[in-house]
This record gives C-alpha cells, sequence and structure tokens, in this order.
C-alpha cells in the first residue's frame, strides 16, 4: 500500500520481480471511495444517498506527488479509482507525470475503474491499463441504479467502449468482496444484468 511506500524504497524493492507464476513490484494507491457505499467521488451528487458526492483521499497535488514518487522509483501502481472526480484526478496526474517523466510500458493502472467514460481517451493515450470487476454488476447492479440513477449505473465497466480504443481486456473478482468464480465475472461482463435481472446497459 501506499503508506509503505517509503519502507519499500529503503529496502530497494523497486521494479518488476518473480516470474510468470508470482510477481511483485507493484504500490496500491486510493483516489476514492467505494460505489457499494456511496463514497466514490462524482462530479454530481447521488441520487440516493441526496446530496453527497463521495469523498478523495488526497487533492490533486497530494495524489500526484504520490504516483510521482512511485513512478520514478520505478514501481508499477494500481490507484483504486471509481467516480468520475477520482478519474479526473488520477488521469489529470498521469498526463503531467508522464510528459515529465516518460517510461515505456510503464503498466500503471486504475484499480475498478467504475465510471471512466469521460476518459477512457485520454487513458489510451497515455496507456493506462483499467482493471475490471464486472460482477458488481450482477451483485450490486440494483444498489447501482437506484443510488446513481440508470444514466450513469449502465455506463459503469464500460468494456465495449475500451474495446473499441484497444484496451486490452483485463479482469478481476475483487473476492470476498464478491464471488471469486471467474466463470461468473465472465458472465457478469457478457450478460450486463444485475442480480434482479435489470439492464445494466
Amino acid at each position: 500500500l501506499s503508506n509503505h511506500l517509503k519502507n519499500v524504497k529503503a529496502l530497494g524493492v523497486l521494479g518488476f520481480m518473480g516470474d510468470k507464476w508470482l510477481s511483485g513490484g507493484t504500490i496500491k494507491c486510493y483516489s476514492d471511495g467505494s460505489l457499494i457505499g456511496c463514497t466514490a467521488a462524482f462530479k454530481n451528487p447521488y441520487i440516493n444517498p441526496p446530496n453527497t458526492y463521495g469523498y478523495t483521499y488526497w487533492d490533486r497535488d497530494e495524489l500526484k506527488d504520490l504516483l510521482k514518487d512511485a513512478h520514478t522509483s520505478g514501481l508499477h501502481t494500481g490507484t483504486h479509482g471509481q467516480g468520475d472526480e477520482a478519474m479526473d484526478q488520477i488521469v489529470g496526474a498521469w498526463e503531467e507525470i508522464l510528459k515529465e517523466h516518460p517510461r515505456e510500458d510503464h503498466r500503471h493502472r486504475i484499480e475498478h475503474c467504475g465510471y471512466p467514460i469521460e476518459y477512457l481517451e485520454r487513458m489510451a493515450r497515455l496507456g493506462i491499463l483499467a482493471i475490471s470487476q464486472p460482477s458488481y454488476l450482477y451483485y450490486n447492479g440494483d444498489g447501482f441504479l437506484t443510488n446513481l440513477g440508470p444514466d450513469r449505473a449502465k455506463k459503469l465497466i464500460p468494456l465495449q467502449s475500451e474495446l473499441d480504443l484497444g484496451f486490452p481486456i483485463v479482469l478481476s473478482t475483487d473476492s470476498p468482496v464478491v464471488a471469486f468464480r471467474p466463470l461468473d465475472n465472465i458472465s457478469a461482463a457478457v450478460a450486463r444484468v444485475s442480480m434482479d435481472g435489470q439492464d445494466m446497459g
């Protein structure tokens, strides 16, 4: 986690290490909260609970400095980002960092990447990976529809839009938040229906 970055650097555990079976070299950062808990940071308020926007952990400069420190130390980063306010912070930071400190095949990624629809073209240009958990659409889709409204909820985890831009599709389960079963995750990615059978886009 990012709070261990100073210790990781002191140990010299920098860059990729391992083999095809087990590897490391990534620092996990957080930008905002959770879609499930209605704490993901959005530019427009939630419908339920009303007049709430979620929150971010850092201001823009703090997040940029953290990511820059990890990047210039040779590490990969995985930044938890869900709402469009968080996407704006993360993608904006990487645009500045990679302009100042370009690096081939950096493999920085946004974990969960819940609502990136407005930022996908910029992410594609920067080579930022989106790591998604489509099982959320099944297990939590009914809540997303209620809390975000259908327009936003149906644009969560926009895998087809990512494919159209040439993104490599990377899925994970986020177990134990939802079930670990990989075929359930793939099914949710293809079907895009909630547990109650509602259309998730």
